[in-house]
C-alpha cells in the first residue's frame, strides 16, 4: 500500500468499544437510522460563519465520513483520479493523521466513483471498502490488520454501476451485501448469485454466507443499499432491500425469516434500489425506486409476501425516495424526494403525513438526510445546505450554498459529531462548529 500524505501520528485513545453520544460509527450513524443524540449543533452556517477548519482530501468521493472520538475516517478517489485512498483526520484540528491507498481500481462508470462505500468503526478498528471490493481492516494508527478481495473470493460483481453498499459493524459482526445481476455485464460471466455476508471483524473470517434469491430480472436485481441491523423485542435481524423485495435475516445464521415483495408488479427490468431500509418505532420502511411509493411494515412480521404484513404505503406521489435513505428521528420518519426537492414528515404507525413541503434547492438531492439536536440536515448535489426543524410543524431554519461547482454530484451525508457538523463537498471536508 502506498502512503500519500502523512501529517502527524497520534496513538488512538478511543478504543473502549463504547459509542458516545457524538460518535457516528456507520454510514447511517449509531442507530442505523440517520440520527444520533448530539446537541449544541450550529444552524446558520456559511462559508464565513462557524467554519472550524477545512481539510483537502486526495479527491472526491461519495462515502460518508464516520467518527469515533477525535478520529474521522473517510475514503476518497486518489490523486489524479486513480485508486481509492482512506484517511484518518483529527476532529479538533482537521489535520490528516494518515492517508493510505486501499485500492488501485479506477472509475467503473461516468456517474459514480470507487469511493462510494462508507467506512465503519467499532472503536478498535476501522473497516474500509472500495467499490471494487477491496476490504481492509486497519487499527487507528493505519496499520493493516487484515484484508481481502471480495470479488476474488466471492466472484466478480455483475453490476451496471459502481458497487456502493457500505459495510456495517454491529454486535461483533461485520455485515456486507452484494445484490447483483445474473446476466453478463462488461464480460462478467452470467449466473452470479446475490448474497449477504457476516464476517468476524477481528480476523475477516466468514461467519456465514446467505444466498439471497429473487425473481427480479436485469438491473432490477441490483441494489446499492446497505444492510440494516435491527433489534426488536430481543430478536436481532438484518434487513436487506433490493431486487424487488425486502428481506429480514437472522443475525446469527443469515437465514431468511421474512420477506415482502414485490413493489415491481409490472416486472420492469431497470428498477435498481439505492435507499437502505430503516427501522423506527417498531416499524420498518423500504422504498421502491424510480418515484415509487414507500412501504411500511410492522417489525414483528412473519411469513412470505403476506399482504397483511404491509401496514401502509405512501399515497402522495411526492413521498418517494429514489436515492436518499429515509431518516427516523424523534418519533417520525422523514423522506426526501431528491428529484422534486420535497421533504416529508410522517407518523410511523399510521402513515399520517404531518407535513409535505417543497424547499428551494436548484439541484438534485442524492445525499441521505441526517438529524440531531432537533434539526434535520440535507445537502444537494451542488453543495446547497438546508436545515429544517424536526417535528410535526414544518420550518426551514436555514439554507446556504457551500459548493462552487454547478456540475458537482455531492452524495455524502452531513454528519453531526461532538458539537460539530462534517460536510464533504467535492474534495474538501468542512467542519462547522
Amino acid at each position: 500500500m502506498r502512503v500519500f500524505t502523512i501529517g502527524f501520528v497520534i496513538v488512538s485513545t478511543f478504543l473502549s468499544g463504547i459509542v458516545s453520544a457524538g460518535d457516528w460509527p456507520n454510514f447511517r450513524g449509531p442507530n442505523f437510522d440517520g440520527s444520533n443524540s448530539e446537541s449544541d449543533l450550529p444552524v446558520k452556517i456559511s462559508k464565513d460563519d462557524h467554519v472550524s477548519w477545512k481539510s483537502e482530501l486526495t479527491g472526491p468521493g461519495s462515502s460518508t465520513p464516520v467518527v469515533w472520538g477525535n478520529s474521522i475516517f473517510i475514503t476518497s478517489v486518489g490523486e489524479g483520479g486513480r485508486g481509492v485512498v482512506a484517511s484518518r483526520i483529527d476532529l479538533e484540528t482537521g489535520e490528516i493523521v494518515w492517508s493510505k491507498e486501499i485500492s488501485k481500481a479506477n472509475h467503473h462508470d461516468r456517474r459514480s466513483d470507487r469511493a462510494g462505500p462508507s467506512p465503519a468503526t467499532d472503536g478498535e478498528r476501522v473497516i474500509l471498502l472500495s467499490g471494487a471490493g477491496d476490504l481492509v481492516a486497519m487499527d487507528f494508527d493505519g496499520n493493516v490488520l487484515w484484508e481481502k478481495d471480495i470479488q476474488k473470493e466471492y466472484g466478480q460483481f455483475s453490476l451496471k454501476w459502481s458497487y456502493s453498499s457500505s459495510p456495517v459493524l454491529n454486535n461483533g459482526k461485520l455485515y456486507l451485501q452484494v445484490l447483483q445481476q445474473n446476466e453478463s455485464i462488461d464480460g462478467v460471466v452470467p449466473g452470479r448469485s446475490s448474497f449477504l455476508l457476516a464476517l468476524d471483524p477481528e480476523t475477516g473470517k466468514q461467519i456465514w454466507q446467505h444466498t439471497r434469491r429473487s425473481d427480479a430480472a436485469g438491473e432490477s436485481l441490483e441494489a446499492y443499499s446497505t444492510p440494516t441491523p435491527v433489534t426488536h423485542k430481543g430478536k436481532q435481524v438484518v434487513l436487506v432491500s433490493g431486487a424487488d423485495c425486502i428481506t429480514s435475516h437472522d443475525s446469527k445464521t443469515g437465514h431468511e425469516v421474512w420477506r415482502w415483495g414485490s413493489w415491481n408488479r409490472r416486472g420492469l427490468n431497470h428498477w435498481r434500489v439505492i435507499p437502505s431500509p430503516v427501522y423506527g418505532d417498531d416499524m420498518i420502511v423500504a422504498c421502491a425506486p424510480k418515484g415509487g411509493p414507500v412501504y411500511t411494515f410492522f417489525a414483528g412480521s412473519r411469513g412470505s409476501s403476506n399482504k397483511d404484513d404491509l401496514k401502509w404505503s405512501s399515497k402522495i406521489d411526492a413521498i418517494s425516495c429514489d436515492v436518499p435513505t429515509p431518516l427516523f428521528y424523534d418519533e417520525y420518519f422523514y423522506f426526501v424526494n431528491g428529484r422534486k426537492k420535497i421533504i416529508s414528515c410522517v407518523e410511523p404507525f399510521s402513515g399520517k403525513v404531518e407535513w409535505n413541503q417543497s424547499f428551494p434547492s436548484r439541484a438534485k438531492i442524492e445525499a441521505s438526510p441526517t438529524a440531531a439536536d432537533g434539526k434535520i440536515y440535507v445537502m444537494s448535489h451542488t453543495g446547497e445546505v438546508f436545515v429544517f426543524k424536526a417535528g410535526p410543524a414544518f420550518e426551514l431554519l436555514h439554507s446556504t450554498v457551500l459548493g462552487q461547482d454547478p456540475d458537482a454530484t455531492n452524495r455524502s451525508s452531513i454528519v453531526p459529531a461532538h458539537g460539530r457538523l462534517l460536510l464533504r463537498i467535492g474534495s474538501t471536508l468542512w467542519c462547522m462548529d
